[in-house]
């Protein structure tokens, strides 16, 4: 884990579990990755390295940074040839050889790599160690002999060893392996427009795989991806046999008028295809879809409402789900529940009235973005290991437009997005028990919408921790707000912003503030914006303004306790 320095103020005051929260958002490269074995289902057969777990960020970095950089789809097999050939041990290591051809694992030992062919020389472990146990040596032997011993490099999962050394050659074949399966399509290097490829389908494609991996897309819209991908696939490989029958020809005498016309009926099919892959390959299109997916035919944007039997459900967020941890939520026994891989999941199924218990573990904001129905929102033990994250661009984390959201006992880490961690834009929003991490805005309560806010973290806000506006209500007890308020341009809005620049003191927001720790903030503790600034007497400040403000604790802000902008 990366260590901070005595001078990171964002770790002040934070018990050891949330400094381990915001340290371990910042990765190893993929270099310094330190691999596991993965044990192998069989006794028999060697422990290979665990490779296919590395998060985003470790992926992202490897090919924009190491592999691929400014290279065009033409250039992308140089990069990795290069990448090979720099990085990848040739000789002396163990593999697992997973080859379609035998539908089995078979462990072999590297002579050699061939970089230029992504292929490696192999020969066989003695004695013979495979899965399953009958395969023949001598059919493996004869098969070997006729390819000259060479295997594909993505057919070759290296053999855990403890040492480190070879921890460099596992993450090699699993970039180029995961690569060729899940970023490249076949349509790219024949593109004839002039582009960087990891600036035009890095990230997209990057993005759909680990939303399909989260759960974060309707089941069906994964459907619908994987079965026109695999389309896809079959018929680009039935046009390049066309094409070579077409290439083999001796004079365009002998093209019938029947194989020219497969050949253009099938690039048409192809376009098609690719086109469908490319809107999936969209982040807000495959949203939209898989939304629309999941609430089966109800209108995208709108709130669904009750249900029409007026029944209401409980939604429970967890990998695998145990008969121990539903007794230990005690619920009644009329209780309906329904299991989800992902919040995405489980918000895409609500409707008015529903709750929805998340379990320990890290989970991707979306679906957090659009809450429109009234739901409450719980995550289950520490709070800080109910980590909701958010990251890869984009605007408001968590946006609150439903008449009541609750959010109870969750982390909100924020990483990437431009505007606030959390914005309440209409009716009431109620967040108990919450951490919010920010990187950018911190939580914005706006015209006409109101906000209760109990035994609350934030912190790290590029902006006061909570913004209250114009017309809106804001309750505020027991929070612990600190190490916010300096805008990007420099700006000081301190722990608290409450704007009040209204004429009409009916406009001006109504605010509760009781029992809260405000400190270490940029700015003052409590910042009211005026219409005349540089107000120094209290009374002055509150004057026309709607503020309740008991027994909070508010210290070492850099301007002081409250003040005027």
């Amino acid at each position: 884990m990366e260590k901070f320095s005595e001078g990171d103020t964002n770790l002040v005051d934070m018990d050891d579990a949330e400094a381990e929260l915001i340290a371990s958002n910042k990765l190893a490269s993929p270099k310094q990755e330190k691999l596991l074995g993965e044990q192998s289902s069989e006794n028999h057969m060697p422990d290979i390295f665990s490779t296919d777990g590395l998060p985003y960020e470790n992926r992202f970095s490897a090919y924009y940074d190491h592999i691929l950089s400014y290279r065009r789809p033409f250039e992308v097999g140089n990069g990795f040839k290069k990448f090979i050939e720099e990085e990848i041990e040739p000789i002396g290591w163990q593999a697992v050889w997973r080859s379609e051809q035998f539908d089995g694992d078979i462990v072999v030992q590297v002579t050699d790599v061939r970089p230029a062919d992504f292929k490696a020389e192999v020969k066989l472990v003695e004695p013979l160690q495979c899965n399953p146990s009958d395969l023949s040596q001598e059919t493996l032997t004869e098969f070997l002999t006729k390819a000259n011993y060479l295997v594909p490099l993505v057919e070759l999962y290296p053999v855990y060893d403890e040492s480190g050394y070879y921890d460099k050659t596992a993450l090699v074949i699993e970039h180029l392996r995961f690569f060729y399966v899940n970023i490249w399509r076949g349509w790219d290097e024949e593109d004839e427009d002039d582009y960087i490829y990891v600036e035009r389908h890095l990230a997209p494609r990057l993005k759909l795989y680990y939303d399909i991996a989260s759960g974060n897309l309707a089941t069906e819209t994964v459907k619908k991806y994987t079965s026109t991908l695999n389309e896809y696939k079959s018929k680009f490989e039935e046009l390049q046999i066309l094409r070579k029958q077409v290439g083999g020809s001796d004079s365009e005498n002998e093209l019938d008028e029947v194989v020219l016309l497969q050949l253009t009926q099938k690039y048409q099919a192809l376009k098609i295809l690719q086109q469908t892959l490319q809107v999936m390959e969209n982040p807000m299109m495959r949203l939209a879809i898989s939304h629309q997916d999941s609430f089966n035919g109800s209108i995208l944007g709108q709130p669904k409402g009750p249900r029409q039997d007026g029944s209401v459900v409980t939604h429970i967020v967890t990998d695998k789900l145990t008969v121990g941890m539903i007794q230990n939520l005690q619920l009644s026994l009329d209780t309906v529940i329904k299991e989800h891989e992902s919040p995405s999941s489980a918000l895409c199924s609500c409707y008015d009235g529903d709750t929805i218990l998340i379990f320990p573990g890290t989970y991707s904001a979306d679906g957090f973005y659009d809450l429109q129905d009234s739901v409450t929102i719980k995550g289950v033990g520490n709070r800080n290991e109910v980590i909701i994250k958010c990251g890869q661009g984009g605007d408001i984390f968590v946006d609150c437009i439903a008449t009541h959201v609750t959010l109870v006992n969750l982390t909100f880490l924020q990483d990437g997005t431009t505007e606030g961690v959390l914005c309440v834009r209409h009716g009431m929003t109620t967040i108990e028990n919450c951490t919010f991490v920010c990187d950018a805005k911190g939580v914005v309560v706006r015209r006409g919408a109101e906000l209760i806010m109990k035994g609350c973290q934030v912190y790290g806000a590029q902006s006061a921790g909570v913004t209250i506006h114009e017309g809106s209500v804001g309750i505020i007890s027991n929070n612990d707000i600190h190490h916010c308020g300096q805008t990007l341009d420099g700006r000081a809005e301190g722990g608290i912003l409450i704007k009040a620049n209204g004429a009409d003191e009916d406009q001006n927001p109504r605010v509760k503030l009781s029992g809260n720790k405000i400190h270490d903030n940029f700015g003052f503790g409590i910042t009211i914006t005026r219409d005349l600034v540089g107000m120094e007497n209290e009374q002055e400040i509150n004057k026309g303004i709607n503020l309740e403000n008991m027994d909070n604790s508010i210290n070492y802000n850099s301007f002081g306790s409250m003040g005027s902008i």
